[in-house]
């Protein structure tokens, strides 16, 4: 660490007498102590310093920070000074750092570092409340912290050289049980003095640490420089959460003990664990053994037929049939019509489909055959199944792909329904003669077909086929994915046609891994949005957000609603009168800050067909953004539509909201870039999600106030956007995430974070209130797997251990959905 410049002259000679057992490697055989240190604050919640004992420079001694009569905790003096090399000719390894949380910025306090077990004072600073100076920014090496489970995130940089990429160890004692390399692009706290860059890194610590034993874990760097936050007390544990929860969303302390639970289970593994986490965790016993005959499609290569033919041979269950389709030649309707006749000659009662070369596990049939006679409804039996897969690469690596449960948006626009398909022999498409005959093309019909016959399309969350890496960029490939989404579309869709020639045209695209199309439907020329921003001073950041709005917009028909919550700002309020004069509507709403009775207030006053809610902190990056939105809220059942957030470093700030981690909701993708495809390729392709952030939310006039519009009773400030969605889910709506839509958020810019107690309070609230109006909801999420993670960073890792792998259907989800009071 670098001292800052105000205290580098503060060395002061320290009174008092220092034990000599004290500190790691005193001298009993040496003289008394001479020393000398200093303390000072360093961000808004981060304190260091450093302490030397000049009659013997080798000690490390153990400072103890106290604020206001508590002791916080202990420090060890290890960290690198290079100040005090030159000025006491030592190896500059006496320095220290602290964070002690929120606490000292609540109010005036006083923090002091004594050495440790002493009454010698190295320093104290008073913590000025929010009012205060900003803290001075400082070079510290680097931190960690405890994300719960066995997962450390933090970041670590060398600030004379900014390219080199160090490395992270973890110690338990004297044994080293971690190392990861500090490559990762990292997004920093507010107040941390480190710019957006390759910094951050994440370590698992062993699982044999998941044993319920409390364990202090170091973090340093490879030049032995402690990370701030370092030490780390870890406890998790590795059994089962389900046998200690019982009826825990019954009792009446659910949320402390749902976010002890929470934190102490491991909760995730790395996707290299793929195999030890397959082992450790088989699939669930069949619930029942249901006999059902099978007529499997092979689609593709004849030299690749024959191992997906073999994989078939060994399942557990031989009533079934096969029909080869040899995909190196034109095949035809004629070829279709002796097809789907073979079926019925065979008495097949349900239709798997595979490409070739794909291998089929052995029970695979027989847990297909136990999903769809478990998913009868009043329509009849499971219309489609769907299962998970894992994708043999080029390199040799598995690779898990969990899926969600049924999505119409990433269907069309991705075609995810790969793998390991069924459905039921009456839904067998009647493709038109001039049809490509592709795997895609044949299950997008069979979907089809089911949406059509209200039947339903059930996710089995349960890896039952290895597929092999197929490249996604591959001509024939997006044609077949342009084939399957015009059969999944409401109007016939024609690459290249114009919305005067088609309702509805397609562009093409890839990811990674699949294809990536965009549907581009005809949006109605005057479908007019009304956006209503809520805003308090902060003049430059309206200024951005409406000069952005006015430069980079496409759509033409949109008027805004400033929504003053007691500017007092005079730049402030001379800019919302320049704005009134320019036809800005001005609606002013005194009081004390409620997001949700601001907005609920301005769609009051709304003439627009369409509501756009949006942050006064941020600003539109290119000018498509609003068309791609209202494109996204096309079909009459969409809900909320979210758009593509991104920090202004490039960082993601909202790729969609996932339910579930700590028992409430976090956004996506927050560790990936702006150009990442992330996993699954999902932040480069359209698809539903269970809620967006109120930050840019478009939504029907019509539907914001069909469900009350936000609550402003239980959540004026936090997660009103959650409620929101969930609410428009419960009413049968889809809410949708489009990549393209991009626009730029400082994050609460305008508010900073909720750091006062009062804040945190009503943040605590408000999550209770949403853990209490949605628990079940909050614990399922259909847009999510139970085998992925679900913590701090969803999509990164896999869920330890999983959660239920049953079949499911979003039939009746507004029933599951629908939440209490």
């Amino acid at each position: 660490m670098t001292a800052p410049e105000s205290t580098r002259a503060g060395n002061h000679k320290l009174a008092g007498t220092l034990p000599h057992d004290q500190a790691a490697g005193a001298d009993p055989a040496a003289g008394p102590a001479e020393l000398h240190g200093d303390f000072f604050r360093l961000s808004e919640t981060m304190f260091g310093g450093w302490v030397i004992d000049l009659s013997q420079p080798e000690r490390r001694i153990c400072v103890e920070i106290w604020y206001e009569g508590t002791s916080m905790q202990v420090v060890r003096a290890d960290c690198f000074v290079p100040e005090l090399c030159g000025e006491f000719g030592t190896d500059g390894c006496h320095g220290f750092l602290c964070d002690i949380g929120q606490t000292a910025i609540d109010e005036a306090g006083l923090v002091t570092a004594y050495v440790a077990n002493t009454d010698i004072a190295i320093g104290n600073v008073v913590a000025p409340d929010n009012g205060g100076d900003a803290p001075e920014r400082v070079d510290i090496p680097g931190s960690v912290r405890w994300i719960g489970g066995l997962r450390l995130i933090g970041w670590a940089c060398d600030r004379m050289n900014l390219d080199r990429r160090l490395r992270v160890f973890a110690y338990c004692g004297n044994e080293l049980v971690g190392e990861a390399r500090a490559d990762r692009m990292y997004e920093p706290e507010r107040g941390e003095a480190i710019p957006t860059g390759p910094f951050g890194f994440e370590m698992m610590l062993p699982l044999a640490m998941a044993s319920g034993k409390m364990h202090e874990i170091r973090v340093i760097d490879e030049r032995g420089t402690e990370l701030s936050g370092s030490p780390l007390a870890v406890a998790t544990l590795s059994d089962d959460l389900s046998r200690l929860t019982g009826s825990l969303t019954q009792a009446a302390d659910f949320e402390p003990r749902a976010d002890f639970l929470q934190t102490i289970f491991p909760g995730s593994l790395p996707f290299d664990s793929y195999d030890a986490w397959k082992r450790a965790y088989p699939l669930p016993p069949l619930s029942r053994h249901v006999s059902r005959r099978f007529g499997i499609l092979v689609i593709g290569e004849a030299d690749a037929i024959a191992d997906t033919v073999a994989s078939i041979e060994a399942s557990t269950t031989d009533d079934w049939f096969i029909a080869a389709i040899d995909g190196s030649r034109p095949f035809s309707a004629a070829d279709w019509q002796s097809i789907e006749a073979e079926i019925v000659r065979e008495t097949a009662q349900s239709v798997v489909i595979l490409h070739a070369g794909d291998r089929l596990h052995p029970e695979a049939l027989e847990r297909l055959a136990d999903a769809e006679s478990g998913a009868e409804t009043e329509n009849g039996n499971a219309g489609v199944i769907y299962t998970d897969c894992e994708m043999l690469r080029h390199d040799g690596t598995l690779l898990p792909v969990f899926k969600p449960a049924f999505d119409l948006e990433r269907a069309r626009t991705q075609g995810y329904l790969h793998g390991l398909v069924a459905f039921d022999a009456d839904l067998i498409p009647a493709l038109p003669a001039a049809e490509n005959f592709s795997l895609p093309v044949i299950v997008a019909g069979a979907v089809a077909a089911a949406i059509r016959q209200a039947r339903p399309i059930v996710h089995l969350p349960q890896i039952l086929v290895t597929t092999t890496e197929r490249e996604p960029s591959d001509e024939s490939a997006i044609a077949d994915a342009a084939a399957a989404a015009a059969l999944l579309t409401d109007e016939s869709i024609t690459q290249g046609a114009t919305a005067d020639d088609d309702p509805t045209r397609i562009e093409w695209g890839y990811g990674a891994v699949y294809p990536a199309l965009r549907l581009r439907p005809a949006i109605a020329h005057d479908t007019h949005v009304t956006i209503i921003i809520p805003t308090r001073d902060r003049e430059e950041l309206l200024r951005a957000c409406l000069s952005t709005l006015r430069e980079r917009t496409d759509w033409p028909h949109y008027d805004i609603i400033v929504v003053d919550n007691d500017s007092r700002d005079a730049d402030t309020l001379a800019y919302l009168a320049e704005l009134e004069e320019d036809g800005v509507t001005i609606l002013r709403q005194p009081g004390p800050f409620n997001f949700s009775r601001l907005n609920n207030a301005a769609a009051r006053i709304a003439q627009g067909s369409h509501l756009l809610l949006l942050n006064n902190d941020t600003e539109c990056a290119e000018s498509g953004w609003l068309t791609a939105m209202l494109e996204a809220a096309h079909a009459p059942d969409a809900g909320a539509i979210g758009a593509r957030l991104l920090w202004p470093s490039g960082m993601v700030q909202h790729g969609g909201v996932v339910l579930g981690p700590y028992f409430g909701a976090v956004h996506a993708f927050n560790d990936c870039l702006a150009e990442d495809t992330a996993y699954d390729d999902l932040m480069c392709t359209t698809r539903e999600v269970s809620a967006v952030t109120g930050a840019c939310l478009l939504v029907r006039r019509e539907d914001y106030w069909s469900v009350g519009g936000l609550d402003e009773r239980l959540f004026p400030v936090n997660f009103n956007d959650v409620d929101f969605c969930l609410k428009l889910r419960a009413g049968g709506k889809r809410n949708i995430w489009t990549p393209h839509a991009t626009l730029l958020h400082k994050e609460s810019a305008s508010r900073k974070r909720d750091l006062t107690t009062e804040r945190r309070g009503r943040a605590t609230r408000e999550l209770r209130a949403l853990r209490l109006k949605w628990r079940h909801a909050l614990l399922d999420d259909p847009c999510y797997s139970p085998s992925l993670n679900r913590d701090a960073y969803p999509y990164s890792a896999l869920a330890w251990p999983p959660r239920k792998r049953l079949a499911r259907s979003k039939a009746g989800l507004a029933e599951r959905g629908a939440f209490i009071g």
